[in-house]
């Protein structure tokens, strides 16, 4: 088991500090666990924000030796040995205390955009080079493309209802009518 150097900011919007702690370090071990050791070790007041451990949430953002990366994506083995990992945090973002920071503006522009933007395209143009009227585009034949085969893939499984009895027929393609057959 290695042991690594981390020089950790600590403060608030006003200023702070960098202090340095030793982890030791473990195999599959990321930033994030060692900021864990240190909180769980050292200083139990270190602030950090996380939510998934995943890199998923993007909640766990700090600069790491000057880059903006995942502290739960960051792998400690990726450093070189001896090697002092500095973490701040991200510099968008105004300090709330020690790796925290206020990214409620991400929540302000979220509220005011659409989950989906819509797009704009000429009058006659279709994404994906496509003129309009030119047949079903690929991506609605593929989606619909379950349902035309349920029937059809297992027709022992395709039970219709007419009144009180259960029929185990197929439906045929030419049979539209809900009745009994």
């Amino acid at each position: 088991m290695s042991v690594a150097k981390l020089r950790v900011f600590r403060g608030d919007a006003q200023g702070g500090e960098e202090k340095e702690y030793e982890v030791p370090v473990d195999e599959g071990m990321v930033v994030l666990d060692a900021l864990f050791y240190i909180q769980a070790n050292y200083n139990g007041d270190l602030a950090i924000r996380w939510n998934c451990k995943a890199a998923k949430c993007g909640s766990c953002s700090t600069e790491i030796n000057g880059k903006p990366k995942l502290a739960c994506k960051t792998r400690m083995d990726s450093f070189a040995e001896g090697e002092t990992i500095t973490v701040y945090p991200i510099k968008a973002f105004p300090v709330i205390k020690d790796l925290v920071t206020d990214v409620s503006w991400n929540y302000e522009v979220s509220k005011d955009s659409s989950v989906y933007p819509r797009r704009r395209y000429r009058v006659g143009h279709v994404p994906g080079g496509r003129r309009e009227g030119t047949g079903i585009p690929k991506m609605h034949r593929v989606l619909s493309l379950p349902e035309r085969l349920s029937h059809t893939s297992r027709p022992q499984q395709k039970r219709r209802v007419c009144g009180t009895q259960v029929h185990d027929k197929d439906r045929r393609a030419g049979d539209a009518s809900p009745g009994c057959p």
